[in-house]
């Protein structure tokens, strides 16, 4: 039996009383989930998923709230979505896309799966004709932007922006680009220099930053280029030449040297990257003479734009610091090495080596070297550089 009102009308049954409408709030019992919209804006699509924890809280007030814990949030755009573009569960579906059933599945596992203890929405990400969802990709990444700040020339930021961004990996190509496409730009920038018709300063410029002499997509790293920046100067134009081209392609004329055997073979008194120990060994060898000396980037302090004149003296090897000021030196339109060397300056390391082999007696004044002799003489360049081969133009062979 229907009981009637004193008006006539039948009576609706009798609803439990909800905590939300005593505090006077919505319930989220009368809220339709399906025609919850999105939060969209022109580039990005971003949901907010409710968690268990909210069930009788303002939505709109804690949509706010949500806003307020992501201000910065990743995104991905999505174009060619209508305003209604949205599933009949109230998720986004791109169009166009002949995956959309999959796209959405998707993100409702992972909808799922997402932790709700750290917030009580979760920001997620879908991107667009894909099925894989990402934590985020720029770029101009964390590492890239912490480099750039570390490079110390404006000059070298702006050229290695101007380098196709891309590289042999998808998830490094804004900090490790393609050593070809880093090479080409190069000739196009400087058309007349002549270390880049120098097969010798090529291979140099390989074994510097680390690439693979046999490998057409070696990739070159910011990293690399900035050390190498550090230690011989700047990619920047000075009388219409690259300076660190330049200075690489002057170490190669102005360091062979012949050898005492055969005086028609040279051999350069530059090694490269060589340990402290690598070098007394090469030194204090039984077919090595005395006075017989190398120069090599610091195994040590090489970040710091250093390098060590390493020299044998009878049975003993000692090894003296030549301090390189890249802050200083690649801050100044015309490029200055200023490298500090027995209280003098130089503004390249072949003027420090002339200045050696000149004087020949080199005063010892550096507190970390031991031994009887105050002073040491460099007579003879080491035979057996790592690098002799690249700067005779022939590639290095293993």
């Amino acid at each position: 039996m229907i009981r009637r009102s004193p008006t006539g009308s039948p009576r609706e049954p009798k609803k439990e009383a909800c905590p939300c409408t005593a505090k006077g709030e919505p319930c989220s019992r009368d809220i339709n989930h399906a025609t919850v919209q999105t939060e969209t804006n022109d580039s990005r699509t971003i949901i907010y998923r409710r968690s268990p924890a909210c069930e009788h809280m303002d939505l709109d007030n804690h949509n706010e709230i949500g806003r307020q814990s992501h201000p910065e949030p990743f995104s991905n755009p999505l174009t060619n979505r209508p305003e209604n573009g949205v599933s009949d569960q109230g998720n986004p579906v791109v169009v166009g896309n002949s995956n959309d059933e999959e796209v959405e599945t998707q993100y409702l596992q992972l909808a799922r799966s997402s932790s709700t203890e750290t917030s009580n929405f979760s920001e997620l990400e879908l991107s667009r004709g894909s099925s894989r969802f990402s934590g985020s990709f720029s770029r101009d990444c964390g590492s890239c932007k912490l480099l750039m700040q570390e490079l110390n020339c404006e000059a070298t930021k702006q050229f290695w922006r101007e380098i196709d961004n891309e590289g042999p990996n998808d998830h490094q190509s804004c900090h490790v680009k393609f050593f070809k496409k880093f090479l080409e730009r190069l000739k196009d920038a400087f058309p007349t220099e002549e270390g880049l018709k120098s097969k010798s300063t090529i291979n140099l410029l390989k074994l510097l930053l680390d690439i693979d002499q046999k490998d057409p997509i070696a990739g070159i790293k910011l990293s690399d280029l900035k050390r190498i920046t550090d230690l011989f100067g700047p990619i920047k134009n000075q009388d219409n030449r690259c300076a660190l081209i330049f200075q690489l392609h002057l170490l190669i004329k102005r360091s062979l040297k012949t050898r005492d055997k055969d005086k028609r073979i040279k051999s350069s008194w530059f090694v490269g990257d060589m340990t402290r120990e690598k070098a007394e060994t090469c030194l204090l060898a039984t077919d090595c003479k005395d006075k017989t000396y190398l120069v090599r980037i610091s195994g040590t302090d090489g970040e710091d734009g250093n390098f060590a004149l390493s020299v044998r003296h009878e049975d003993h090897c000692h090894h003296l610091k030549i301090q390189g000021d890249p802050k200083t030196a690649l801050s100044e339109s015309t490029y200055n090495a200023h490298l500090k060397f027995s209280g003098r300056e130089f503004s390249s390391l072949p003027d420090v080596i002339d200045y050696v082999t000149h004087k020949q007696e080199i005063e010892i004044d550096t507190e970390e070297e031991t031994g009887d002799c105050s002073t040491v003489m460099c007579l003879r360049v080491f035979s057996k550089s790592p690098l002799n081969g690249a700067m005779s133009g022939y590639e290095k062979t293993k």
